[in-house]
């Protein structure tokens, strides 16, 4: 399975490069990917979850008027937890 997907990306080019020295990067990275994959190296990346359910986000907002006063507080804070 891994090597099929390294060969489709192989062939969609996303080893090439029309610079020299970033094909040889790009050649190099390509001959380590096919290493891992035929020593039987589990790069799935989606083995492994990648988020660990925390998130703050915090809003502040004011507006006023000096002549008559009016003013609008917005506050809003959502957090999440795994």
């Amino acid at each position: 399975m891994l090597l099929k997907k390294l060969e489709f990306e192989r062939l969609a080019g996303n080893f090439k490069s029309n610079i020299a020295d970033y094909q040889e990067l790009k050649e190099v990275r390509y001959n380590k990917l096919l290493s891992n994959v035929l020593r039987g190296v589990d790069t799935y990346w989606l083995s492994e979850p990648i988020r660990i359910g925390f998130n703050q986000r915090h809003n502040l907002y004011v507006e006023g008027e000096a002549s008559s006063f009016v003013m609008d507080l917005v506050v809003a804070i959502i957090k999440y937890k795994a």
